[in-house]
């Protein structure tokens, strides 16, 4: 499901994010790269929900990031 195009409006959620839970951090706990394809295993803390585990991937062309999808519990 697409929820944002466009870096603007990925700015601006990541903006309203760190509003709402200023000690909002990500660890990396691993990297995976085949390809254009980055994959990591995240570990988020310091947000309303609680902790959680999550994987980002993203899909890189020409050194910038095109496209990216999130999967969490």
């Amino acid at each position: 499901q697409l929820t944002e195009s466009g870096i603007e409006a990925l700015r601006g959620r990541y903006r309203e994010r760190f509003e709402r839970a200023p000690g909002l951090r990500a660890t990396i706990m691993r990297r995976i790269v085949l390809d254009r394809f980055v994959v990591d295993w995240e570990h988020v803390v310091g947000i309303p929900e609680g902790d959680l585990h999550a994987i980002a991937t993203y899909e890189v062309i020409d050194g910038r990031i095109a496209n990216v999808w999130f999967l969490c519990p």
